[in-house]
């Protein structure tokens, strides 16, 4: 098996892919690994930098990381939107208009709920360049999971789907005004991974 390591993004099918990666001795590391929210396992300062890919490659080191392949997880932020919502962190929203007001204004009801409602461009590129040799992309999970275990040499397997939310289609969530609010917030992430309303 090759070296590999798996940066954990949220809201994006993370859970479900590191619950195999763990079976299969795959290191994987997220927000609260690197101390983005909550206590950190480790006992070593690990939130070195507002870049989650950048904290892993500090605390593992240039050699390891250089050395690994790298991969993370990506999603169609709409749609991504909605499953944040409907997170427990954001249990104090009673709307998602409410939810998307306090997206634009900045306020978060928990350090939770902040690393849940994060850009994924943020944590996984340094300018135009993506620094992780590949991104599943939620809406194609189990094919592109498919592709990660080919190139690390783990067994293919079936995903789970674990950490689920039960909710509408999330076209359905949507007005103009709160459209509006998702599309300028992750501007970064709808046209770096070139996602588009309702696809």
């Amino acid at each position: 098996m090759k070296n590999a390591v798996y940066i954990k993004l949220p809201r994006t099918g993370s859970t479900t892919i590191w619950n195999v990666l763990e079976k299969n001795n795959v290191k994987y590391y997220g927000g609260c690994h690197m101390g983005y929210w909550g206590d950190s396992k480790y006992n070593i300062q690990t939130n070195t930098s507002p870049h989650l890919y950048e904290c892993v490659f500090n605390f593992i080191g240039k050699k390891i990381y250089d050395e690994s392949y790298t991969f993370s997880s990506v999603r169609n932020p709409y749609s991504r939107a909605v499953s944040m919502y409907t997170h427990f962190s954001w249990d104090s929203v009673r709307t998602f208009k409410e939810f998307c007001i306090a997206i634009k204004k900045g306020k978060y009801p928990s350090e939770c709920a902040k690393w849940h409602s994060s850009s994924l461009t943020k944590h996984i590129t340094c300018g135009d360049k993506l620094m992780v040799d590949y991104v599943i992309r939620f809406e194609n999970l189990q094919e592109d999971f498919n592709v990660i275990c080919d190139k690390i040499g783990i067994p293919k397997q079936e995903l789970p789907h674990k950490n689920k939310t039960n909710h509408k289609h999330y076209t359905e969530y949507y007005d103009d005004e709160t459209r509006e609010i998702i599309a300028e917030k992750f501007a970064k992430d709808i046209e770096y991974f070139g996602y588009e309303f309702g696809e």
